[in-house]
């Protein structure tokens, strides 16, 4: 989150965000995916749709470590 806060692409105010009110999000209408940082910086298979960060695993190895964690 801490890249996020200082990227032009992060929307505070919930305009470019594709789901309505969830804040702050990556804006799509400056050519972010809409996500909701929040969600997406938690998410171990995300990643910066820009390149500042990377994912650390693939979705099917984070299902794989939510499923053995009970999550």
């Amino acid at each position: 989150m801490q890249i996020c806060i200082k990227c032009p692409l992060m929307d505070i105010e919930g305009k470019g965000c594709f789901v309505p009110g969830t804040q702050p999000c990556c804006d799509e209408k400056k050519g972010g995916c809409g996500c909701s940082l929040g969600f997406k910086t938690r998410a171990l298979s995300s990643e910066c749709p820009l390149g500042k960060w990377e994912a650390e695993l693939t979705e099917k190895e984070e299902d794989e470590l939510k499923q053995k964690l009970g999550i």
